[in-house]
């Protein structure tokens, strides 16, 4: 389980282009010009991808690799993520 309240709030989230959150990467947000970034739901994936990176040993499946770096391409949903073939193994 995860529990995401870093913002409080439901997502899209405008915020300051300097705005940062520690573990965040360069990649979390969508960036709105020079001035702003947008946090949304596909940041949370992305931020999901990062925690399965340090957890998942090298020796892992390929699958449990491919779904990584989907996640971490902002590619898949929560939906679409529970449904991957390797969370349903």
């Amino acid at each position: 389980m995860v529990i995401d309240l870093e913002l409080s709030g439901p997502a899209p989230v405008r915020l300051p282009a300097d705005y940062t959150q520690t573990g965040w990467s360069h990649n979390t947000t969508e960036r709105l010009g020079t001035d702003h970034q947008l946090f949304t739901t596909m940041s949370d994936m992305h931020q999901i991808g990062r925690m399965l990176l340090a957890l998942v040993p090298q020796s892992f499946s390929q699958s449990a690799h491919a779904l990584v770096r989907k996640l971490l391409r902002k590619e898949l949903s929560a939906e679409q993520a529970l449904q991957d073939p390797w969370m349903l193994t």
